[in-house]
């Protein structure tokens, strides 16, 4: 299917979503390759195929209060990460899942993950407060619960590790095997939240994106980052995007404003298994 048509879709479901954020004063802005495109490209990076958003564990738990008491709308279907991930564990991300068209019709993707990755997705990647001295300790204990999980993955790309990851994988996904993937998640949640400061007004904080796959897990944020949200164009929509992106992309990407080579302008999702 063409890129344009899928961004579209995407552009459709994040209008949707945002008006219903904006109507119960749930706070959320653009992340990752959807923040770069925000920026570089004032909306979609040209071969991108899905949408980034991240929140405040306050936010996502005001958006699940919201849940439950009303839909989004009849198109979209919000799936926790555990729904997605119960019969083969995909990752931590919650996504919306634009029923209305199917993108990829292959057969394995009516099976995999209860074929929800047919359909255009948008990733909800929370952010936690954490004490700036656990926040090395709160980034490790993710990445081992990861690893965990993965135990409960039916294939595992074993090719795309170097040796020593090889090892670690092949380690903690045999224990986690013998953990129930429920018990999993929940370790993943409680530790999350286990080193945030007590006092809200304390400075000596750090925020970070839990759910983020481990290659990601470098990643934190300043304050001051992300304490206020500016209004960007993407597309033909005014979006937020936090205060600090600067200093965000520069550490996602480097020198962001420069495009890659040519070789790597595809689609991130084209084939995800």
């Amino acid at each position: 299917m063409d890129i344009k048509i899928i961004q579209n879709y995407n552009l459709q479901m994040l209008k949707i979503f945002s008006s219903f954020c904006n109507n119960h004063n749930i706070k959320f802005f653009l992340d990752s390759g959807s923040l770069l495109g925000a920026i570089r490209h004032k909306g979609f990076i040209p071969w991108d195929d899905d949408i980034d958003i991240s929140m405040t564990r306050e936010n996502f738990n005001k958006l699940n209060d919201m849940l439950h008491k009303n839909i989004i709308d009849e198109k979209i279907v919000y799936k926790s990460a555990f729904d997605i991930s119960k019969d083969d564990f995909f990752d931590f991300v919650p996504r919306l899942f634009y029923k209305k068209e199917i993108i990829r019709d292959s057969e394995k993707y009516k099976f995999m993950h209860s074929g929800f990755f047919q359909y255009p997705h948008i990733d909800i990647f929370i952010i936690d407060e954490v004490k700036i001295n656990k926040i090395k300790i709160s980034q490790l204990m993710q990445k081992i619960i990861y690893g965990l999980a993965m135990g409960h993955r039916k294939n595992i790309q074993y090719e795309k590790y170097n040796i020593l990851e090889k090892v670690e994988v092949i380690f903690l996904s045999f224990i986690g095997r013998l953990i129930p993937l429920k018990y999993i998640f929940k370790m993943q949640k409680k530790f999350a939240t286990r080193y945030m400061p007590q006092n809200e007004n304390d400075k000596e904080k750090y925020y970070y994106y839990s759910n983020y796959e481990p290659a990601w897990q470098y990643m934190h944020l300043k304050k001051e980052w992300i304490e206020e949200y500016i209004e960007v164009p993407f597309e033909d929509m005014k979006i937020h995007i936090p205060s600090g992106f600067d200093e965000i992309l520069k550490k996602l990407y480097g020198n962001y404003l420069q495009l890659p080579p040519i070789e790597q302008r595809v689609a991130t999702h084209k084939e995800m298994f």
